[in-house]
């Protein structure tokens, strides 16, 4: 509990003081000292990791080691961002991001993302790729936890309580009150994403070995059995993972990183998937959620996002569910 509080804190302190330095157009010490201080913390949790897991920790090492080196040359100079500019610029195919290399909340946000990217790996790295399904139980704290950080970072990165108010912040992220056209995009979306991923699970099965197929999956169905004890349960999980996730990777994310390395993100920190088919999977739904808010709305993906977590707990508590089970 200590540990999120300090993250959240830390964290939400970050965003206000870009979002500071962005209004008043000028860069400020204290918040560029807090970008060091992130990469002075992954070489912390380095060097934690490699105490307690030798030589399993390795490839998390060699990445904190790199992400550090680049959360600290980013941070002092000012040369690297015109070619990460141009980079979102060309990973945008399908819309254009509106990343400005000049904007101080976005450069934030590209810290954030590496040291996020690297953090997601340390249970992993710790467990092992075999036992990683045990090593880090989903509890519902643990989710509210999350998903409070999640949509925290959501409203305070497009300015809420700095350069936009509640009203102006809601509309920046996507969000309104569900109408019609949200209800019917969004279970329309989450109908269309399931039989997408039904048939490539299907494939997936067909063509792995029984015994790969249980361990790469092994993970997930942890994941699924966490929540699957109670249909309130499994709606509080639906709800708090779709809303925060939706605020932050499409409703704050995707307008200035665009819908491919937004979703590229979101799936890494899916990191149950443990670098399985699977991934490429989840990648596929995230662009499906990442379509639906570019043409309709964030509420709508917010939609498409619950029914979607929702429906194979209520499959599974369906009487016929256990006769259908092979």
């Amino acid at each position: 509990m200590l540990t999120f509080a300090a993250g959240w804190v830390g964290t939400s302190l970050m965003i206000v003081l870009a979002n500071v330095e962005q209004m008043r157009g000028q860069r400020q010490p204290l918040s560029t000292a807090l970008c060091y201080g992130l990469a002075g913390l992954m070489v912390l949790w380095a060097a934690a990791l490699a105490a307690q897991a030798g030589t399993s920790a390795i490839g998390f090492i060699l990445a904190a080691g790199f992400s550090t080196a680049l959360i600290l040359g980013l941070s002092a100079s000012n040369k690297p961002w015109g070619w990460i500019d141009r980079i979102i610029a060309r990973l945008g195919f399908y819309e254009r991001p509106r990343f400005n290399q000049h904007h101080h909340v976005h450069r934030l946000a590209v810290h954030l993302m590496i040291f996020q990217a690297v953090a997601v790996m340390r249970p992993l790295a710790a467990a092992g790729t075999a036992n990683f399904a045990y090593a880090n139980p989903a509890t519902l704290v643990n989710l509210a936890m999350s998903a409070v950080i999640y949509a925290t970072a959501a409203l305070l990165g497009v300015g809420w309580l700095v350069r936009r108010d509640w009203r102006r912040a809601v509309r920046r992220l996507g969000l309104r009150f569900p109408n019609r056209r949200d209800w019917a995009a969004g279970i329309a979306a989450a109908a269309a994403l399931h039989v997408i991923v039904w048939a490539a699970v299907s494939a997936w099965a067909s063509l792995a070995a029984p015994a790969a197929l249980e361990q790469q999956t092994a993970a997930a169905r942890q994941l699924f059995d966490s929540y699957n004890s109670s249909l309130i349960l499994a709606a509080l999980f639906a709800m708090l993972t779709a809303v925060s996730e939706e605020m932050l990777f499409r409703g704050a994310l995707q307008p200035v990183f665009g819908l491919a390395l937004s979703s590229l993100f979101f799936t890494w920190l899916h990191i149950q998937y443990a670098f399985t088919p699977g991934m490429l999977i989840l990648f596929i739904v995230s662009l499906g959620f990442g379509l639906l808010r570019r043409h309709v709305s964030a509420t709508a993906s917010i939609i498409a996002h619950s029914i979607y977590n929702f429906v194979p707990f209520a499959v599974a508590a369906l009487p016929i569910s256990a006769g259908l089970a092979l």
